[in-house]
């Protein structure tokens, strides 16, 4: 079976974030209750009171597709910022800054590789171990691209 790794990312939170999507949550449920209890039932939904929301976490976003479908799946895990060293050797791309206005909740992200990737998703279970990547190269789908750009 073979993975294909269009993106593998890390969001790291902006100070103050879980506060502000605990108020956006609290007036979305007051505005529209049946809209909010179907957003917060979503599986990508991470919820602010959770412990994975708070500031001191980052988020890994994986997208992928197991050949031969070409549905896209996704997937995230979380860890806290001080294990984020752990991360270093599988970095893969430059980082992107964030202004407040680009994205509310995330100061900044970087992408990591399509081989920690497919190690994540059959360690959590989403493809199985004995998985290939289908990647040319090391690097999620969504970095080749940027490059010929």
């Amino acid at each position: 079976m073979k993975v294909l790794i269009e993106k593998c990312e890390v969001t790291v939170p902006r100070r103050g974030q879980q506060q502000d999507r605990k108020r956006l949550k609290r007036d979305f449920r007051k505005k529209n209750p049946s809209v909010a209890a179907d957003f917060e039932c979503q599986p990508w939904y991470v919820d602010p009171d959770s412990p994975y929301a708070d500031d001191d976490c980052l988020t890994i976003h994986y997208e992928y597709m197991v050949e031969p479908s070409d549905i896209m799946m996704c997937s995230q895990s979380f860890l806290p910022i001080g294990l984020s060293w752990k991360l270093q050797e599988h970095t893969c791309g430059p980082v992107k800054r964030y202004s407040k206005e680009e994205f509310s909740t995330s100061e900044y992200s970087y992408p990591l590789t399509a081989s920690f990737a497919l190690a994540m998703l059959q360690h959590f279970g989403f493809v199985p171990t004995d998985a290939v990547l289908a990647n040319e190269t090391d690097r999620p789908f969504c970095c080749e691209e940027e490059d010929a750009a």
